[in-house]
């Protein structure tokens, strides 16, 4: 027999009654409980930089450790993924064992990067002192102090100029130094030697040219 069509619409409505009611929530519960638990994402490992003051991992942390060339270098292992990662790198040019005082070379485009001396200061004289307490300077082998006056060093101050001397008829030769003089054969126009001299006593390393 057919059900009527009142009979119909009177069990819908009273369907929509009993899930508005939430007669049917136990097997809304029962299919919760039979979906597998999802556990919590698996969280990514986080590096610590050391040039940020948060950083843990301090070469301190790694217990005593003698203060020689080779071990700042092992310690400076810790930087150098993050100078690598930016086209630059470090060397240990010298670390004195008396006074602890370390000169560095900055390879790369860290050494012709602005910001090195921020380099030098956050990230790397940073890790250096965490492990050695009493550590004394830390410099870079390019700094006025660590230079030393050679006849190299002279010609290397002149190379920006070279060409133009060569236009204007003069002839240079270093021929030597000493402390913070300076010895050089020249010839060509006087005004030339003038701007020569100029550009020599420039440099913090030079207070005298002798003129051969």
């Amino acid at each position: 027999m057919a059900m009527a069509p009142t009979r119909r619409r009177a069990l819908r409505a009273l369907a929509l009654v009993a899930v508005a009611r939430g007669l049917v929530a136990p097997v809304a519960r029962h299919a919760a409980r039979a979906a597998p638990r999802r556990g919590p994402a698996p969280r990514r490992a986080e590096v610590a930089s050391p040039f940020e003051s948060s950083s843990t991992e301090a070469s301190g942390a790694g217990g005593a450790l003698d203060f020689s060339l080779e071990n700042v270098d092992k310690v400076l292992d810790q930087v150098r993924p993050y100078l690598v990662a930016d086209g630059g790198n470090v060397a240990v040019v010298s670390a004195d064992p008396a006074s602890k005082d370390v000169i560095l070379h900055l390879e790369g485009a860290c050494g012709s990067c602005p910001s090195s001396t921020q380099t030098m200061k956050m990230g790397i004289e940073r890790v250096l002192r965490e492990r050695w307490a009493d550590l004394g300077s830390v410099t870079r082998d390019d700094d006025p102090e660590n230079r030393l006056l050679t006849v190299d060093e002279v010609e290397r101050i002149l190379e920006p100029i070279g060409n133009a001397l060569v236009a204007l008829g003069a002839s240079v030769e270093v021929v030597a130094c000493r402390d913070d003089v300076v010895e050089i054969n020249f010839s060509g126009p006087e005004n030339v030697r003038y701007g020569i001299e100029l550009s020599l006593l420039d440099s913090p390393l030079i207070t005298e040219v002798m003129w051969l």
